[in-house]
């Protein structure tokens, strides 16, 4: 089993009409929490590198203790870009926080999908987002940014395909290789 870590994502919107985000003053960390978040951070760091079943990369993991720290969310959102959310009516959203009027099953979805008042229409609701901690955005955008989180990603594939091959006692081939000629 895999484990993805999501800090709580708190709202700073008046109205708060938004199933992922939450006022709670309970849940806003105080600066007497600080060294004991670190701590916590700190170890599941340390426990993601030695090969636990941490989804996050250490990335996340190092941004979102520096927001939660810093009270100040600050990213390059990619949403509407890389990734949008599919409603079971087929509604569309760039993302959680950013609900968009189009509707996959509408016949031009594509067309207006693809244009540039769309693009634009995104890039100004990104702007006007208070900014989230929700791993499965920003993962993707530092897959496709960043070439550590990528090289990350990879280099727990390769230890997860030998441990599997390993406990199932795998062995290389031995049949003799067929050489074909011309």
């Amino acid at each position: 089993a895999y484990t993805m870590i999501v800090p709580v994502v708190l709202s700073s919107r008046q109205k708060n009409d938004n199933l992922f985000r939450g006022e709670c003053e309970e849940f806003v960390f105080q600066p007497e929490d600080y060294p004991e978040l670190e701590e916590v951070y700190k170890k599941l760091i340390k426990m993601r590198k030695s090969g636990y079943n941490i989804l996050n990369s250490t990335r996340f993991l190092e941004d979102s203790l520096k927001s939660i720290l810093s009270q100040e969310i600050k990213w390059n959102c990619d949403a509407g870009e890389y990734y949008i959310d599919i409603l079971p009516d087929g509604q569309l959203g760039a993302c959680n926080d950013i609900p968009d009027q189009r509707n996959i099953l509408d016949p031009d979805f594509l067309t207006q999908f693809r244009s540039r008042t769309y693009r634009e229409r995104i890039k100004k609701l990104r702007s006007e987002c208070p900014g989230c901690t929700y791993g499965i955005y920003r993962e993707v955008s530092y897959h496709l940014n960043d070439y550590y989180v990528l090289g990350e990603r990879m280099n727990d594939l390769v230890k997860e395909l030998s441990r599997r091959y390993l406990k199932r006692g795998f062995r290389p081939n031995k049949a003799k290789r067929r050489i074909y000629r011309c």
